[in-house]
């Protein structure tokens, strides 16, 4: 038999349809997808919408996918016949519904670059502390608890919230961190100033997972939630980013200085400084965005998961090529800071990108008429 729904569309991509996508991908045959995006076509429907058909059959990996991208109610059927292109879905990652020059991008970037999975390089998560009112302090109690004993300084460092880090920058919010981490074992009565101000907050610091306190760990009192097993690394060249973001908005922390809150994000390892500037190019954006960021946030809003990120694939070139973007980039941080125009910078660095995934000219006009919407 066949089974035609009308849905809303997060299950395609959202982590809560994964169930979803496998039970269609291995007990059925999906014939038909039309992704509606936010296209009004139901008037009742108050959420973006899509139409599946599939019958009890064999996956043949065979679907007629179509993302309707402009108002049509007046044609629909027309503008799905010449817009429709074969895809399969045959697994349970993103179901991503690509016209037919979509998907010949997608297949020419994962045919020439290598997804960061494979690179050696680090995704890491910012610090979740249990208890932000005490561990996280502002540069007036820092001082202050520098000033009644100096080794305070050796357990508190600076941090970024993911609403601090901006394109190719970040504003310091003047915040700072007690990085009691359980894997350090630290002895706390070695800081006696940074102790009597945790134990101002009694019961509050303790972990039973009774209400007012933190949730249950094996933690002790004084002690961050997380572990931080990863914690050297913050002390390395790393990028830090937000994860739900409107555009791309990384900062290179070159030497090491800031930690991540929990809404931070980091990578570290090798090649960091080439994947800064590639990351904000308008190229790698829309790769991102179009086939691996799982669905859209609100309007314009987007979210660099880790498990999306590293699906990215980025051709892994010689250090020598990987200079030529990263002067150029200097250069476009230089301008920018004397308030000149970048835009000529910029433009060279999406068309460097081009050449990188070896383009077409219909391919390249794809992915510009992206900038404008």
């Amino acid at each position: 038999g066949d089974l035609c729904f009308i849905t809303p569309k997060k299950w395609m991509r959202a982590g809560y349809g994964e169930s979803t996508r496998k039970f269609f991908a291995e007990n059925t045959n999906p014939k038909t997808l039309i992704d509606f995006a936010g296209q009004k076509i139901f008037e009742s429907a108050t959420v973006d919408t899509n139409i599946l058909l599939y019958e009890k059959a064999k996956n043949q990996g065979q679907t007629q996918a179509c993302t309707v991208k402009e108002n049509c109610i007046d044609n629909i059927s027309v503008y799905i016949k010449h817009n429709t292109g074969l895809s399969s879905f045959d697994k349970s990652d993103s179901w991503v519904v690509l016209s037919p020059i979509e998907a010949e991008i997608k297949q020419k970037i994962e045919k020439i670059g290598t997804p960061l999975k494979e690179w050696d390089i680090n995704i890491y998560r910012g610090i979740l502390t249990g208890f932000n009112d005490a561990f996280i302090i502002s540069g007036e109690k820092k001082d202050q608890l520098i000033k009644e004993d100096p080794k305070s300084a050796e357990i508190i460092r600076p941090i970024l919230r993911g609403r601090d880090i901006k394109r190719y920058g970040y504003e310091f919010a003047d915040l700072y961190l007690i990085t009691t981490f359980p894997s350090l074992k630290i002895n706390i009565d070695k800081y006696p100033a940074v102790r009597d101000y945790l134990k101002s907050f009694g019961k509050r610091l303790e972990q039973t997972g009774e209400p007012g306190s933190r949730k249950k760990t094996n933690n002790k009192w004084f002690e961050t939630q997380d572990s931080i097993s990863y914690w050297e690394d913050f002390y390395k060249q790393k990028i830090m980013y937000s994860e739900i973001v409107r555009e791309p908005q990384f900062y290179l922390d070159k030497v090491g200085k800031f930690f991540p809150e929990a809404t931070t994000f980091i990578m570290s390892g090798k090649h960091i400084e080439f994947l800064y500037h590639i990351l904000h190019s308008h190229a790698i954006t829309y790769f991102f965005k179009t086939f691996y960021a799982g669905g859209g946030l609100g309007e314009n809003g987007y979210r660099y998961k880790k498990a999306f990120l590293e699906l990215l694939p980025i051709p892994l070139i010689s250090p020598e090529k990987q200079l030529v973007f990263i002067n150029l980039v200097r250069e476009i941080l230089q301008k920018k800071a004397k308030g000149s125009q970048t835009e000529a910078g910029e433009r060279q660095i999406d068309l460097l990108v081009y050449d990188l995934y070896s383009l077409s000219a219909q391919e390249i006009a794809e992915i510009e008429i992206s900038k404008s919407k």
